[in-house]
C-alpha cells in the first residue's frame, strides 16, 4: 500500500527568500565572531603593553610584596612652647630633639627674654606669630627646627588631659607667688593636671644661667618619658588629632604617619630623656 501523506516526520518547505535568509544570517555571524576575536586579541595586548589589570609586578609564589621604605631624618627637632592666654607673651621655650638612628631624646630650653635680632624671642612672638618665634628661638640656641609645637596656658591642660596627668614625686614643698603667677604644691608623690604642670614648668626656668634651663628641661624631659608609652601611641591618630586641636603646630597628619612606627618601638620599653645645653648668645 501506498504511503499517504503525512506520517512521523513533517515536511519542511525552502522558499527563494528563506535561503537569502539564511545566507544573510550566515555572513552576519561571521562577521560578528570576526569583529569579537579582533576586540579579544586587542584588548590582550593592550592590558600587556599598559598593565591595565596588573597594578604591581608579578612576584615569585609565596613571595611577598616589599613594602615602600620610608627614609627618616637622622635628627628631628620640635620647638615645644607655652605661651599666655592672650598670645602676647611666651612662657617657656624648649627644644626636643629625637634621634632616630639611637632612638633616644634630648632636650634643651632658652629663656624667651633672650634676643634675636634687637627683639626678644617672646616680642617676635607676640608681632609675627608661631612660625617666626620657631626660626628665631632656632638661631639664638644653634638648632635647626624642623616643626613646632604651641600651647596656650588655657588650652594646656586640654593638651595635657589628652595624654595623662603628670606624675611628680616633690622633694620639698613649694610655695611661690608673684606679681605674675602663684604655684602652691606639698611634698611628697602627686599628680599634676595641666595647669599646674604650666606654672610647675615656668617655676623650674626662674632665675638664670644653666641651673634653671636645666631644671626646666628636666621636666620637660619627663613629660616626654612618661608620656611616650605604649598606652598613647596605641591611641594613633585619635590621640595626634585632640593634641593638634589644642595647639598651634605645622606638624601635619603625613609627619606623624612617618614617624609613628619609631615612637611605637620606643614606647615599648622606658627610656630616660637626655638634657642638653647648646651654646647662646645673642645674636
Amino acid at each position: 500500500m501506498a504511503k499517504g501523506v503525512g506520517g512521523k516526520k513533517s515536511l519542511k518547505f525552502s522558499t527563494t527568500q528563506d535561503k537569502n535568509t539564511k545566507k544573510r544570517r550566515i555572513i552576519i555571524s561571521l562577521f560578528s565572531l570576526l569583529v569579537i576575536i579582533i576586540a579579544t586579541v586587542s584588548l590582550v595586548v593592550i592590558s600587556r603593553e599598559y598593565n591595565i589589570f596588573d597594578k604591581e609586578e608579578p612576584t615569585s609564589e609565596g613571595e611577598e610584596t616589599p613594602s615602600p621604605t620610608v627614609t627618616l631624618q637622622d635628627y628631628v627637632t620640635v620647638m615645644f612652647s607655652g605661651v599666655s592666654t592672650s598670645k602676647d607673651r611666651v612662657m617657656f621655650i624648649s627644644f626636643i630633639t629625637l634621634n632616630t638612628k639611637d632612638k633616644t631624646f634630648a632636650v634643651d630650653t632658652i629663656s624667651p627674654s633672650l634676643t634675636y635680632s634687637g627683639k626678644s624671642l617672646s616680642d617676635i612672638y607676640a608681632d609675627k606669630g608661631e612660625e617666626e618665634l620657631a626660626i628665631a628661638a632656632g638661631k639664638v640656641a644653634s638648632y635647626s627646627v624642623d616643626r613646632y609645637v604651641v600651647v596656650t596656658e588655657k588650652r594646656f591642660k586640654a593638651f595635657m588631659n589628652a595624654l595623662g596627668s603628670f606624675e611628680l614625686d616633690l622633694k620639698e614643698k613649694i610655695d611661690y607667688s608673684d606679681s605674675d603667677f602663684s604655684l602652691n604644691l606639698l611634698s611628697g608623690k602627686q599628680t599634676l593636671t595641666g595647669d599646674k604642670l604650666f606654672k610647675y614648668i615656668r617655676y623650674k626656668g626662674l632665675g638664670s644661667g644653666d641651673s634653671a634651663r636645666i631644671a626646666q628641661a628636666e621636666v620637660i624631659g619627663e613629660i616626654v618619658s612618661q608620656k611616650l608609652n605604649e598606652s598613647n601611641t596605641s591611641k594613633g591618630e585619635e590621640l595626634f588629632g585632640r593634641l593638634v586641636n589644642n595647639s598651634i603646630s605645622n606638624i601635619t597628619i603625613l609627619d606623624f604617619s612617618k614617624y609613628s612606627q619609631i615612637l611605637e618601638e620606643i614606647s615599648k620599653s622606658p627610656r630616660s630623656v637626655e638634657v642638653v645645653l647648646h651654646d647662646l648668645g645673642a645674636k
